[in-house]
């Protein structure tokens, strides 16, 4: 068995394992909900945008297909590490052996209600929070007359 391996514990595959299963699906929903209102506000509403409709369109297309990219993404990797998770545990050749003590160890986590909460959710800081952005509706030097 190599050094690489030596070193791979249960707990850092069940640390790999809540990164793919908890942590990346919550902040991939974050980008779905935006991507989602972002296309809901892409209506043609020339009383809402005036003249620039055109123009906002065009913006929220973009930002949508962004937002809307960079969840896939996050879907993307969180398939790539339970893969290299699975990889771990069921290893075939020379270093089955530690590696399938690895994976049993993790089993163990998983399968213990004492070590690992099957409905666990991130909450409070954990989770993204909201992201301090310019306020794009009111122009600087302008205010509202009574």
């Amino acid at each position: 068995m190599n050094d690489i391996t030596r070193k791979v514990t249960g707990g850092d595959l069940y640390s790999l394992w809540r990164v793919a299963n908890i942590t990346l699906p919550i902040v991939e929903r974050v980008y779905t909900k935006q991507a989602n209102a972002t296309h809901e506000i892409d209506v043609p509403d020339d009383q809402k945008f005036g003249r620039c409709h055109p123009w906002w369109a065009t913006i929220c297309s973009e930002l949508e297909s962004a937002l809307f990219g960079t969840s896939v993404t996050f879907r993307i990797a969180a398939q790539g590490i339970n893969k290299a998770v699975d990889e771990y545990r069921y290893v075939d050749g020379d270093n089955a052996k530690g590696l399938n003590a690895v994976g049993e160890e993790l089993n163990e986590i998983l399968d213990n209600p004492n070590l690992h909460d099957k409905e666990d959710e991130l909450t409070g800081d954990e989770l993204p929070g909201r992201i301090e952005a310019p306020n794009w509706t009111t122009p600087e030097g302008w205010y509202d007359r009574d």
